[in-house]
């Protein structure tokens, strides 16, 4: 998804490694993905998950996907499409 000003929100969460490698990164996914469900469960009513750059605020339906940098630089999305989103970039980057 790509916002207005050209930037695709997800792909910088997703590929802020915080110069690792990005096999390293997939214990981070899987955390991404642990509270995700943690949220939609109810296990909490809401959740951060937070990289370099990048973070996720995660609550009842929606991810606001933001920049740790300026906090009017935001997209939301559904919960459910970044779930969707992390699980098949960690199984890219495990096939890869």
């Amino acid at each position: 998804m790509i916002g207005i000003d050209g930037v695709d929100f997800l792909s910088c969460l997703l590929s802020d490694n915080g110069g690792q490698q990005y096999k390293d990164t997939v214990k981070w996914l899987n955390e991404g993905l642990s509270r995700i469900q943690a949220v939609k469960y109810n296990a909490v009513s809401i959740a951060e998950w937070i990289r370099d750059s990048w973070g996720a605020e995660l609550s009842g339906e929606m991810a606001k996907i933001y920049s740790l940098y300026d906090d009017d630089y935001f997209e939301v999305i559904s919960i459910d499409d970044l779930e969707e989103a992390i699980v098949m970039w960690r199984e890219f980057i495990c096939e890869g």
